[in-house]
């Protein structure tokens, strides 16, 4: 960002410019595999009660523009990335950014994909569009200083998603930078989700309706709707309300606008589990430990986790529901040990109830690292296994499988995609997406992806 210019408007010119002709191929091929990733947890989620909830928010015509996946029907616009929104976060399975902390493609794809069938936008155009939005949330939300937590204030996906949307719509829809910066400014007046929701169906429907207002944001700026200037930097502006007003640095975090992508710079992690990835770290330890040393779940006397405190927020002892189930790691560990591979099925509400389960919670300590620990020791995530036969055997892992420095093959991610799209498509439809999925750029409209999402199994309304 020069200096000469407001975060605001650095933003704004950023969005309006973004030519995908300048994308790296490391860049490119990343933003590819996290569309095929949105597509594949939110065809997962058909069949959940959020689909059914979802729906009951607005009312599904064939004759509207934009395809519902699960129906034979469709919504406007708006109704669709509030509904995909609400699908594709509603399993906790969808990709995480580490710096800032969000999930940037579960708000900013659902608004794209609805506008680009409204409009009759290229694929080419939409992945465009989708890493000026990225890239508008990622810088963005690095501005904030300080640890964020769950503990308490704003929820990213309620914010700095929700104006990463609303550049990439404004992107898609060709606006200048003056009417981008109105997108922006319009869309700082829909921002504010609670963090203490987390552990609840509120927060997928919260990204579901940041999608939505995002793709508003931008329909109103493209027919003149205006907000005040220098929106993000002006004093009590969207920095001084949602980061504090000595908690940022936006022209630290707007240097590298654009230069690199943040795609290429740190990249997004693509989960392994569908649970708050906090939690990523120390599944893989106790599997690792399991698969190593060839134990099963029966083999195990207790199980303890040594965290930084940052994850803190992931102590939860006695989940009560799916929700909490995915933002606990006794449960994460819990079912690491008795199910080998947590899946979705892991995390129901059938399986948080069983008896198993509970009994083998009580196996499960978590502590917090004493807070004079030198690092890098103090930002593990330690497991500690005690066996049957008083064995003690420790492991961390730096990074969890899907973390961007330790990415999954492209075979797992395959399977992860096939595995999830199994809830709505056959096989072969599947297969058919993926490969459609990874030549998006090419493709001259939405059509093709949409004939295939018609397929969807059929959600079994509640009367």
């Amino acid at each position: 960002m020069t200096t000469n210019i407001g975060a605001t408007e650095a933003l704004a010119l950023f969005a309006a410019h973004y030519d995908y002709n300048t994308i790296s191929e490391v860049a490119r091929s990343r933003g590819i595999d996290l569309v095929v990733d949105y597509f594949g947890v939110k065809l997962a989620a058909v069949r959940s009660e959020l689909a059914h909830a979802a729906l009951a928010s607005f009312s599904p015509h064939p004759d509207l523009p934009a395809t519902l996946v699960g129906l034979s029907s469709c919504a406007s616009a708006g109704d669709a990335a509030f509904y995909h929104g609400t699908l594709a976060h509603g399993l906790e399975f969808d990709d995480s950014t580490l710096n800032p902390v969000g999930h940037p493609s579960t708000v900013i794809l659902p608004a794209l994909f609805a506008l680009a069938e409204q409009t009759g936008a290229s694929g080419k155009a939409l992945m465009q569009a989708y890493h000026a939005g990225l890239e508008v949330h990622s810088r963005l939300g690095a501005a904030q200083k300080g640890n964020w937590s769950f503990a308490g204030g704003w929820l990213p996906i309620g914010h700095i998603s929700l104006i990463g949307a609303a550049a990439a719509c404004a992107n898609l829809l060709k606006l200048d930078a003056a009417h981008t910066a109105h997108a922006i400014g319009l869309s700082v007046q829909f921002c504010g989700q609670l963090a203490v929701n987390s552990a609840s169906l509120a927060k997928p429907f919260g990204a579901g309706n940041s999608a939505r207002c995002g793709l508003v944001a931008a329909l109103l700026a493209s027919k003149g709707a205006t907000a005040v200037d220098a929106v993000i930097e002006r004093p009590g502006g969207f920095a001084d309300t949602f980061f504090g007003e000595k908690s940022h640095d936006l022209e630290g975090a707007l240097a590298k606008l654009g230069n690199p992508l943040q795609i290429e710079e740190i990249g997004i992690a693509i989960k392994r589990y569908p649970s708050c990835y906090g939690a990523h770290w120390g599944n893989d330890a106790l599997m690792a430990i399991m698969e190593e040393n060839k134990l099963a779940a029966n083999d195990i006397r207790s199980i303890e986790l040594a965290h930084p405190a940052s994850g803190a927020f992931l102590d939860a002892p006695d989940p009560r529901n799916s929700e909490e189930a995915k933002f606990s790691h006794q449960y994460n560990l819990a079912v690491t040990a008795l199910d080998v591979f947590p899946g979705v099925a892991s995390f129901s509400e059938e399986r948080v109830a069983r008896q198993d389960v509970r009994d083998f919670l009580a196996r499960v300590k978590t502590r917090v690292h004493a807070p004079d620990l030198p690092t890098p020791a103090a930002w593990e995530y330690r497991v500690s296994v005690e066996t049957t036969v008083g064995r003690t055997i420790s492991h961390s892992v730096p990074r969890p499988l899907g973390h961007p420095r330790r990415p999954m093959s492209q075979d797992d991610a395959a399977r992860k995609f096939l595995n999830c799209a199994s809830a709505a498509l056959d096989g072969d439809a599947a297969a058919q997406l993926m490969d459609l999925l990874k030549s998006i750029d090419s493709l001259n409209d939405m059509r093709p992806i949409s004939r295939l999402l018609d397929r969807t199994a059929q959600v079994e309304l509640a009367a």
